[in-house]
């Protein structure tokens, strides 16, 4: 089963952000971490390395844009705790968004 095969629309919530980000972590090892890898030329490879790079930058766009709004919000509706949760979230997100890039890049070694 891969993710592709599956069609259902993400959630708004904080649990999206990890949700985009598995399946941009499946479509990387899908594509060049995968048995096919090996057939592919170094142009494809390069190819799909760009591919997978906009995608990613898309999504941390679309993160960044969240973090502003949620932050407006937060400061005037939120507790101290939950603040420190979103907090915690994004940073976590922003780890694994440059343990992704990384991965990427690692294939072309």
């Amino acid at each position: 089963m891969r993710d592709d095969d599956y069609d259902l629309i993400l959630p708004d919530a904080m649990l999206s952000d990890d949700i985009g980000l598995t399946i941009l972590e499946s479509k990387v090892f899908r594509l060049l971490y995968s048995a096919n890898f090996n057939e592919n030329s170094d142009t494809a490879l390069l190819g799909d390395i760009c591919e997978l790079e906009d995608e990613l930058e898309t999504w941390r766009m679309r993160q960044a844009i969240l973090a502003i709004a949620s932050a407006r919000w937060s400061r005037t509706r939120q507790a101290s705790s939950k603040r420190s949760t979103m907090q915690m979230h994004r940073t976590k997100i922003t780890f694994e968004h440059h343990d992704r890039t990384d991965t990427m890049h690692g294939a072309t070694s």
